[in-house]
């Protein structure tokens, strides 16, 4: 090495030296340079964070104030809300306790009336039915005391009574069809009328609820109604009918006689009327036919009833068109027809069968005929007009022997016993083993007509909805010889 080195140009070695020297220079200095800078940049984030640290700290504490005077604000308004309700229970129960006090009308209190106990259906053409669950809630009736002296000693105890009684004998709890009749229920110091009745919608609104109240101006007895709970939240009074009530004297005193007369003549109206309706709420709501017709039989030939008999003929046969007769697909019941889709065939039968005293022949035909048509639509068949029984013949199966023994029945109201013979050849050849069946059994055609949401859809009111069947109209008929009761259709569409 030595050598080498002495072997150099002295020159050379030198210039060796100052380039070492010079790079050891500049690497120091860059060195130099770095450390300054990263000292720097470290100074440089150390203020940062300081900043940062100091901004958090102070967003912190703002946020901390703010959320303290939340907390007291909110405790505030949780205060003066909690005084708020408990003023507004206390005022809500001196209200209900003054309401019970001075406005209630009835002896029985408002929630006795209810809770009232439900009862189990008996109508097969409802899918709560299907389902075991056919629970109804009972239509309430009450009948106010009148102004009259003379009303209210002669007349008033023997109708109420005997509404009790018709009630009680057709439409008790355990017929199905409920109606619950409060005689004698009103506080000596209330009477009735549209006050009453206001007070009686406030605590029963939404119950299906029915008030008739008899009132005698001069010599007239009027007739005036208020209802709800009909598919109606609102309450609905007017103004069935009226009847000449004069003061008969004999011998300068009130004839006895006379006032039992008329109270039994009276009598009809006050049950006919409770019937209808009660006939139109279970029917609109729960799918049952009429009964009213077949309790009242023959009693309706009575001349004394014959406006009586036409007003009901009248009801019924507008409560028909507007939900099950075919013929009439766009009205304000689209939605209800639709809802009792699955069970029109036999409903039609059914109403027919039930109202058949009070209509002619060719309207039971009519219903006969609406009948057939809605049990092939049920099972697809092509066309919008009638169904004979020739064209029906293929599709009943032995499930379908009762709906053919409804049909029987029908027809023999009619007698029309050539469609009797006709179905009897259909049953008799149910009857073999080997016939085939060319359609699904009526069991399971309902079924699934209640399982399918595009057929039981509720759909689409074309008319004012519902509430529709409340709007009574104003039409009336005279007074005559005494016997005859002025009309008027009191759900009339």
């Amino acid at each position: 090495m030595e050598r080498e080195e002495d072997s150099m140009d002295p020159m050379l070695y030198g210039a060796s030296l100052v380039t070492q020297s010079l790079v050891s220079v500049i690497n120091t200095s860059r060195n130099i340079k770095n450390q300054q800078e990263l000292a720097k940049k470290n100074q440089q984030l150390q203020l940062m964070l300081e900043s940062n640290r100091e901004n958090f700290q102070r967003e912190m504490f703002e946020k901390s104030v703010w959320l303290q005077k939340e907390i007291t604000r909110l405790g505030h308004e949780y205060r003066l809300l909690e005084q708020e309700q408990n003023f507004d229970s206390l005022t809500k129960q001196a209200e209900w306790q003054y309401f019970l006090q001075q406005c209630w009308p009835l002896i029985v209190p408002p929630f006795v009336v209810r809770r009232e106990a439900l009862v189990k259906g008996t109508s097969q053409f409802s899918e709560d039915w299907l389902e075991g669950n056919d629970t109804r809630v009972a239509l309430r009736v009450l009948v106010t005391k009148s102004t009259s002296d003379i009303y209210r000693k002669y007349v008033e105890d023997i109708v109420n009574e005997g509404l009790y009684q018709f009630i009680n004998k057709n439409y008790s709890q355990q017929s199905g069809q409920p109606v619950i009749f409060y005689g004698g229920g009103w506080k000596s110091t209330h009477e009735g009328g549209g006050a009453a009745n206001e007070n009686l919608y406030y605590a029963l609104k939404g119950l299906p609820t029915l008030i008739i109240s008899p009132k005698v101006v001069h010599e007239t007895l009027y007739f005036n109604v208020a209802f709800w709970g009909f598919g109606n939240d609102s309450i609905y009074q007017d103004k069935l009918f009226s009847i000449p009530f004069k003061k008969a004297i004999v011998d300068n005193r009130l004839d006895e006689g006379y006032y039992l007369n008329f109270a039994e003549e009276l009598q009809a109206y006050f049950n006919y009327i409770v019937g209808w309706i009660a006939d139109m709420y279970y029917f609109i709501e729960y799918n049952s036919a009429p009964i009213l017709p077949r309790i009242i039989g023959d009693q309706l030939n009575d001349s004394r009833f014959e406006g009586l008999k036409d007003y009901l003929m009248s009801q019924y046969k507008e409560l028909y068109k507007l939900i099950l007769d075919s013929s009439n697909p766009h009205n304000c019941f689209t939605r209800l027809k639709k809802e009792k889709t699955c069970f029109l065939p036999e409903l039609c039968l059914q109403f027919g069968e039930s109202v058949g005293v009070l209509v002619d022949r060719e309207w039971l035909r009519k219903s006969i005929n609406d009948s057939l048509k809605y049990w092939g639509e049920l099972r697809g068949l092509e066309g919008s007009g009638e169904y004979s029984l020739d064209d029906l013949r293929p599709y009943f199966t032995k499930n379908d022997l009762a709906y053919i023994e409804q049909l029987k029945g029908c027809y023999r109201l009619i007698e029309d016993y050539a469609a009797v013979d006709c179905l009897n050849s259909i049953s008799n050849n149910l009857s073999c083993p080997q016939i085939s069946c060319a359609s699904n059994s009526s069991k399971e055609v309902k079924k699934k007509v209640v399982s399918n949401e595009k057929v039981c859809d509720s759909g689409e009111m074309t008319g004012n909805g519902e509430e529709d069947i409340f709007n009574l109209t104003t039409a009336k008929d005279s007074y005559s010889g005494g016997n005859a009761v002025s009309k008027k259709d009191v759900f009339s569409i």
